[in-house]
């Protein structure tokens, strides 16, 4: 396998962070840490999906726990990500990783779940799939926008993040490139998905990491080279 390029290194150093900025415990500490954290890139939250604690769970039996945490942002692509001379934007949409009973109940329906032609992860495919706050935020942003979408996740939060791109659940009318840094995470697919079953998902992927879990998945979508992407598990 080549060497990373230093583009993409920085690329999944910022990802990190962000994964990282996801686990935040509320609007307000969210907030704080794009704007002190990552200064460079001036990000404006849009919207934070935050999934109640299990303290407010106990407190509540009307406070669903059962969607993932995510949140949406659009604000300045750091250098590495412009041409010369440019100041671009983009959107990030980044999912938290695994941080409650949940989200781990999430990570066990395994059962395999047709979308399309592909068979799913059924506790990745649901958590995008059924989320109404996820698709509404995704069409009032992103709409026929072409400014560069990436998105990100740890862990529970990666497998999120590629299940959205690999089952084609973006805004049809979007139009911009899309990204995906997948940080750590469990595989999506049950066996090997038949060619151009993925959508705008025929893309290209490398892997790179010093063991398993620190392993990295990178998925471009959008007028790049395409290849066939396998995350997948035995059938």
């Amino acid at each position: 396998m080549p060497a990373a390029s230093l583009a993409d290194v920085q690329t999944g150093l910022l990802a990190s962070r962000l994964a990282d900025i996801s686990y935040a415990s509320s609007p307000g500490a969210l907030h704080e840490q794009l704007t002190h954290e990552l200064s460079e890139c001036m990000l404006s939250l849009l919207w934070f999906s935050r999934q109640p604690s299990e303290h407010e769970r106990e407190q509540d039996e009307a406070a669903s726990t059962h969607l993932p945490q995510w949140f949406l942002a659009r604000g300045q692509l750091p250098p590495w990500l412009q041409r010369p001379g440019e100041r671009a934007e983009g959107f990030f949409l980044v999912f938290r990783g695994t941080s409650s009973t949940s989200d781990i109940t999430r990570d066990l329906l395994v059962r395999p779940t047709a979308h399309g032609a592909a068979q799913f992860h059924g506790g990745f495919l649901s958590g995008v799939r059924d989320d109404a706050a996820l698709h509404e935020q995704l069409r009032d942003h992103l709409g026929a926008s072409s400014l560069p979408l990436y998105l990100i996740g740890h862990s529970l939060g990666g497998s999120l993040a590629l299940t959205l791109l690999a089952a084609d659940i973006l805004p049809p009318s979007y139009r911009g490139a899309v990204t995906c840094v997948a940080l750590g995470s469990p595989a999506i697919l049950y066996g090997d998905p038949p060619a151009g079953s993925l959508g705008r998902a025929e893309m290209a992927r490398a892997s790179a990491g010093i063991e398993p879990e620190a392993c990295v998945s990178w998925i471009r979508a959008g007028g790049l080279e395409m290849d066939h992407f396998v995350t997948s598990l035995p059938r």
